[in-house]
């Protein structure tokens, strides 16, 4: 396995890692006031007093109001989730099945926007044995049974996989963490050749915005190793 697949394995990690509205119209009736023709009052004979003719009372047009309800679909907009910055789950499980070996553990995840993530890989009662490190920088894996890392930098992965790290460290964490908080459990799963890795997370264990912790580990004094010989010491 080359360095090539090394990057792949590492990005693996972190790539698992209405109702109704009322409008009122005021509508007039145009109902012209009724004009009453009135007749010619007859002749009256000569010498016989003519009583006048008193015109008619005219009677008032009434207007009537209608009210007319209009219902109209109303989108209703979620509300607007508070940008999340820190992430930690201290519990998941981590699956890794390379030609037919199959490594099992639990885990923890550490994720800052806009610094980092931190993977820890913890087989015993809470020890780190595997730690992954994805900065804008570089991604790292470290071996700490054996003292021995493997890292590739932001422009080895980008000239070969047209990846900016910066960006697609936070929005991998957006689009396939935050995204599915209501589902009973994340799945993720990245296959590269004959590997297969699988990171199982219950929501509940989710923590959001707390203060986290994504410091580098020490690795002053660990050799450098292929990504060949660090799954070798893993399976």
């Amino acid at each position: 396995m080359q360095n090539r697949s090394y990057i792949l394995i590492a990005l693996c990690f972190l790539m698992l890692l209405g109702g109704c509205k009322k409008k009122k119209q005021h509508r007039q009736s145009a109902q012209p006031a009724a004009t009453e023709q009135q007749s010619p009052a007859p002749s009256a004979p000569q010498g016989v007093p003519v009583t006048p003719v008193q015109p008619a009372t005219p009677v008032p047009t009434v207007v009537e109001e209608e009210t007319i309800v209009v219902v109209e679909p109303v989108i209703e907009e979620e509300p607007a989730r508070p940008m999340v910055q820190t992430i930690n789950v201290q519990r998941m499980t981590v699956t890794m099945n390379d030609r037919g070996h199959r490594f099992s553990t639990p885990a923890a995840l550490r994720w800052q926007r806009g610094t980092g993530a931190v993977l820890s890989v913890q087989p015993l009662m809470g020890i780190e044995a595997l730690r992954g490190e994805v900065t804008p920088q570089k991604v790292t894996i470290i071996n700490k049974l054996t003292r021995s890392y493997a890292q590739a930098d932001a422009a080895q992965i980008k000239a070969n996989y047209a990846i900016d790290l910066a960006v697609m460290l936070d929005a991998t964490i957006d689009n396939e963490v935050l995204s599915h908080m209501d589902d009973p459990i994340i799945r993720l799963t990245q296959t590269q050749g004959q590997t297969t890795i699988e990171i199982t997370i219950i929501p509940a264990n989710i923590r959001i915005n707390e203060n986290v912790n994504i410091q580098p580990a020490n690795i002053q004094g660990y050799k450098k190793v292929s990504a060949e010989q660090l799954l070798h010491t893993l399976l």
